[in-house]
């Protein structure tokens, strides 16, 4: 829309100053000021295109950080996960070792107890003690035998407690080891949760950012589309000179059937979401040459209101020509440098202006043809027909 205005204006302004100059009509009342009033919405119009693409520009920066902020959380989320189950692991573990130590606790006490009562019965009994076992026994040597076994046990016993203590001692060491790790893991998670943190807090900051972007960016959209509308009600206001007249020529000679068409007026897609403003020509001619360097043909006579070029973006290489009535016809995609026309040029129907090419946003080599009629594009089969 904003190339269909600045073409409008151009095409006015060569329009009405030809004819003036030729005497066909004179200097409207109020035309420089009314000229005067399109070239500063167009400069306003220029400044807000600049500020929209800064802010587009911007708005990328935005999405690319916030993108990046969502990876880096998304790994440090793994990290957490993976750290969280190594700190259950060491818990089960530690767990593990408390009931050992229990147990090894509980052995030592029992075994504790027993050498205790055996000791207590050769050593604390007194010699009553003795001569009960030595009456009790057949003979003083089954008495020797008797107290011999006793302190074998009693050594068992202190043997066996000893075993249970170094048990003991090693499962605690266990557990001291896995302990210093687990509260190495509680820290590196407390480390990762306070870096997830931070990044949320970061991409918070972004998100708002990015939302003051989008309503700045609608509000100059919005402000420059009402600039368009006033423009365009000047334009009307300006717009002289009468039609050519006359057929209009098919574009590409030889890729005039339903199947060179590629896309039509209207049409929408993932290029065009408000519609297509043209019809695309492309694909092949009877003798399967590609349309590729084909030469463009005027449709009509008329004069040449612009020569550009926007690569890599809208229409690449375009040529646009007015044919009087508030009728213009636009070229887009030619190969760039192709034009053999210029600014101000007069044509007549069925001259060559240029070569079909694939600059600017094309996918593939084509030419995309537009009928502007009154500021606005309408359907180019209105106009101009294919063999059926």
């Amino acid at each position: 829309m904003r190339r269909v205005v600045s073409i409008i204006i151009a095409f006015v302004m060569a329009v009405t100053t030809a004819l003036m100059c030729s005497g066909v009509i004179g200097t409207p009342a109020g035309a420089d000021s009314l000229q005067d009033q399109i070239n500063a919405k167009q400069d306003k119009v220029n400044d807000l295109e600049k500020r929209i693409a800064e802010l587009e520009k911007e708005g990328k920066e935005l999405l690319s950080q916030i993108d990046l902020i969502e990876e880096q959380t998304e790994e440090i989320e793994e990290q957490i996960d993976l750290t969280n189950d190594r700190i259950k692991e060491l818990e089960t573990a530690i767990e593990e070792q408390s009931e050992n130590i229990a147990e090894a606790e509980e052995e030592i006490a029992v075994r504790t107890a027993q050498m205790e009562e055996r000791i207590r019965i050769i050593y604390m009994s007194g010699s009553d003690s003795y001569l009960n076992m030595l009456f009790e026994c057949k003979d003083f040597g089954s008495f020797l035998d008797t107290l011999d076994t006793l302190k074998i046990l009693v050594a068992a016993d202190r043997d066996m407690v000893d075993e249970f203590k170094t048990a003991k001692s090693d499962y605690e060491s266990v557990k001291a080891s896995l302990e210093s790790d687990k509260r190495e893991m509680d820290a590196l998670k407390s480390d990762l949760v306070t870096q997830r943190n931070k990044l949320e807090r970061n991409a918070g900051k972004l998100e708002t950012l990015k939302k003051q972007n989008d309503k700045q960016r609608a509000a100059a959209q919005k402000e420059m589309d009402k600039e368009y509308e006033a423009i365009k009600e000047l334009i009307k206001q300006q717009s002289q000179g009468e039609f050519v007249g006359g057929d209009f020529l098919w574009p590409v000679s030889g890729f005039n059937k339903k199947s060179n068409i590629s896309a039509y007026f209207g049409q929408k897609g993932n290029y065009w979401n408000k519609g297509h403003t043209g019809m695309d020509i492309a694909g092949r001619n009877a003798a399967g040459e590609g349309i590729k360097g084909k030469p463009i043909l005027a449709c009509n006579s008329g004069t040449v209101i612009k020569v550009a070029n926007t690569s890599p973006r809208g229409y690449g290489q375009y040529v646009v020509i007015s044919h009087g009535g508030g009728i213009s016809t636009l070229y887009g995609h030619m190969i760039s440098g192709s034009p053999t026309v210029s600014e101000g040029d007069t044509v007549v129907k069925g001259q060559v202006i240029g070569k079909v090419g694939e600059t600017g946003n094309a996918t593939g080599p084509h030419l995309h043809l537009e009928f502007i009629v009154d500021g606005k594009q309408v359907d180019p089969l209105n106009y101009v027909s294919y063999i059926k």
